[in-house]
């Protein structure tokens, strides 16, 4: 048998108006003996003293009559009485259930059809996102992120430029940040595009340098693309004996060895001669980047640390 719970409290069983007299909830409260007493014995003496001389007979039978009413009344008075005012016993209210919520409103047909445009629209854009993720990736297999390769002038500021829009894509999925199958999806782009760009930027190095070499030759400059990754950019010419012209050719080089990621520019006046060396500071070449005015920006996820 299940026990009640004893911090609960316990309702009464008295109604909240009061207990009703006679109730089991209220005991009777017994009448005086005394009381008693004086009642029956009243009506006794009122008959001695009616029974003395003096009084009409139309008195008498008067007062025989109400000596006779209280005697009667006297007889019939029950063993134990209730009280004409009972002591009120307060329970706990009983439970309510309080108003009830009101109902959630509806949207009107004019905000459904909002809602309805703007999922439709959201769900548009993520399909426009992904498609145009498989067609870059797609566009760079093909091409191996190398374009006009028979204009070198050409060829590594077009390929920079289309590598920089990849960059440019991906971050672009920031918008989509919520989104886990979407992020799934670009994740599995960024690591093969990476991959794409880490075998495109060697070749471009060597592309770019024979661009420097034709447009320096007349000043008796040959440049070339040298060392692992084809990462350092040589310069070899006899003007390079005085360290002015190293400083001008630097200077006029410097933001454009880094479009390519060289990570390294070499002077020297002859093969086999000294060299004066400077190091540069590129992104590597797996960053994704947005390219604009010479020079890389690297593309963040959204969220990432």
């Amino acid at each position: 048998m299940t026990q009640p719970d004893a911090a609960a409290p316990r309702a009464s069983a008295i109604p909240a108006g009061g207990p009703v007299p006679g109730s089991p909830d209220v005991p009777p409260r017994k009448v005086s003996p005394a009381l008693l007493a004086g009642i029956a014995l009243l009506p006794g003496i009122f008959i001695w003293f009616l029974l003395r001389k003096g009084h009409s007979p139309a008195a008498r039978a008067a007062g025989f009559g109400w000596a006779g009413l209280l005697l009667i009344v006297a007889a019939n008075l029950p063993a134990g009485m209730h009280p004409a005012k009972t002591r009120v016993v307060a329970g706990p209210a009983a439970p309510t259930s309080g108003p009830s919520p009101a109902p959630l409103a509806q949207p009107t047909s004019g905000q459904m059809a909002a809602i309805l445009a703007g999922r439709a629209a959201r769900e548009k854009a993520v399909r426009s996102y992904i498609e145009a993720l498989d067609a870059a990736l797609e566009e760079s297999r093909e091409t191996g992120m190398i374009y006009h390769e028979d204009q070198p002038e050409t060829t590594w500021q077009v390929s920079v430029q289309a590598i920089g829009t990849d960059g440019d894509l991906y971050t672009e999925g920031n918008r989509f940040a919520e989104d886990a199958a979407v992020q799934a999806h670009r994740e599995a782009w960024r690591r093969e595009t990476a991959a794409l760009q880490a075998k495109a930027f060697p070749r471009l190095r060597v592309i770019h340098a024979k661009a420097l070499s034709g447009k320096l030759w007349e000043n008796d400059i040959t440049v070339e693309a040298t060392g692992p990754g084809n990462a350092t950019l040589r310069f070899t010419g006899y003007l390079f004996a005085a360290n002015r012209n190293i400083k001008a050719v630097m200077e006029k080089v410097h933001v454009e060895a880094l479009a390519t990621r060289f990570r390294r520019a070499e002077f020297r006046t002859y093969p086999g001669d000294g060299i004066t060396s400077y190091q540069l500071e590129p992104l590597p070449d797996t960053a994704l980047a947005s390219f604009s005015f010479g020079r890389w920006t690297a593309a963040e996820r959204a969220g990432a640390e």
